[in-house]
């Protein structure tokens, strides 16, 4: 029997197939390294599976000429059974015919969301880019509204008085403020950049040390994710958070060294700080069954996304902020980098959580934001037309001149040659080419 590996499972055309797919529908045309390894760990799981229900020799191959064998038959049902059981077997559970999951030293069994997220998101996925077609599963569908409900249980921005949005950060605040010091400062920096984990826990010692002015710390990276281009800041709350951070914490620490560090000589990693947040939500019972909790990493994304709406920030600075690739966000993209902290200042208030209320000052100032932005807006928009006009104008002038260059060369093949400034043309038989 075959070990399954990743170099193993590389020798099989429905395999390779799978991935080809999957960079022709992504936006670059490739798949990052951490996604690739997702779902070769995913695809490993499921050939495990396979084997665990006797069928010792299991193969990608294998596995789709069964799939396919089940459409053919119109039992294409029990391919979705199929993964349904494949989800009771990740989480440990029993499954009828097949032998119990067997962990590896560095494995646990996972919750029902993450192994239905597994089973009928990459596996089934495996099978449909191998051109499978399976009837459309209810089971991921059913636990999106779940998450959803219980963040609207813990909704941030609620109605207010005058019948506008207003944040509410108290008990975000409180869930925040009962981390340690270095999940304190990651999870701020998160909601007022929008960035992952992932890429907040990139940042060195440097990145901050160098910018010792202003308000806010400037940010301009590629998403680890996606590799798309972001430019975005830290708010002055977390701004400040991350100053003294270093401070009381990373004061001698070299530039280059991360900024942040579990302990002496390890790094923290993303799996740390969720982790970490999952046994407080648990201790706090912000838990609801096997959905995420309210407070997860990865929704501070969501929530800035939110407040940006509420604030009435444009999508080309959204996308700009977040590193989203849209047509529209390439000319926002180019935007000077005061013009772009102008539209961070009109969503700052609705992404601070500990500061004091300043809606009068923020309403005050955003209205002289959105004055002066107007005009340089307007400029900018003129620069970029202009630019564009140049740039035409210097593709004609390059045409012309190779037009140009053309014309005189077959001029002078046939014996002619003309004086440029007096206009006169001179005929000489000994150049003409043509009486060889």
């Amino acid at each position: 029997m075959e070990k399954v590996s990743n170099e193993w499972m590389s020798g099989f055309e429905s395999y390779n197939r799978w991935f080809k797919s999957l960079k022709l529908r992504s936006k670059k045309n490739e798949i990052s390294k951490s996604m690739r390894m997702t779902y070769d760990s995913n695809l490993r799981k499921f050939i495990k599976f396979f084997r665990a229900g006797g069928d010792s020799e299991a193969t990608p191959d294998s596995i789709i000429i069964w799939a396919k064998t089940q459409v053919q038959e119109d039992e294409a049902d029990r391919v979705i059974e199929l993964l349904n059981d494949f989800s009771s077997w990740l989480q440990g559970k029993d499954v009828e015919g097949y032998d119990k999951r067997v962990l590896t030293a560095k494995e646990k069994y996972i919750n029902t969301g993450s192994a239905d997220n597994i089973s009928h998101g990459a596996v089934r996925g495996f099978i449909t880019h191998n051109k499978v077609p399976l009837p459309r599963s209810g089971k991921k569908r059913a636990r999106r509204p779940k998450v959803k409900k219980n963040d609207e249980d813990y909704a941030i921005f609620k109605p207010g008085k005058n019948g506008k949005e207003v944040a509410d950060y108290s008990l975000l605040g409180q869930f925040i403020s009962s981390l340690n010091i270095h999940d304190q400062t990651i999870m701020l920096s998160m909601l007022s950049t929008s960035q992952d984990p992932g890429d907040v826990l990139s940042l060195t010692v440097g990145f901050v040390t160098s910018q010792p002015e202003g308000d806010r710390l400037y940010w301009e990276g590629n998403r680890k994710k996606t590799d798309e281009i972001f430019r975005t800041f830290f708010s002055k709350e977390a701004t400040t958070k991350l100053r003294r951070y270093v401070a009381q914490e990373r004061r001698d620490a070299e530039s280059d060294e991360p900024l942040f560090m579990r302990s002496p000589g390890k790094g923290l990693t993303p799996k740390n700080i969720t982790v970490n947040c999952n046994t407080l939500a648990h201790k706090m019972g912000l838990t609801n069954g096997d959905t995420q909790h309210p407070f997860r990493p990865k929704r501070m994304r969501s929530i800035f996304r939110s407040a940006c709406s509420i604030a009435g920030i444009e999508k080309g600075f959204i996308n700009v902020f977040m590193g989203h690739k849209t047509d529209i966000s390439d000319n926002y993209m180019e935007r000077p980098r005061a013009t772009l902290e102008l539209r961070y200042m009109m969503v700052e208030s609705y992404l601070t959580v500990f500061g004091a209320d300043t809606s009068q000052e923020i309403s005050e100032m955003k209205e002289r934001v959105l004055e002066y932005s107007e005009r340089q807006d307007k400029a900018f928009d003129l620069m970029y037309d202009l630019r564009e006009d140049n740039k035409r104008l210097r593709e004609m002038t390059e045409n012309m001149a190779e037009q140009l260059g053309r014309v005189t060369a077959f001029i002078e093949m046939i014996g002619y040659e003309a004086d440029l400034e007096t206009g006169e043309v001179k005929y000489d038989p000994e150049k003409d080419e043509r009486r060889g």
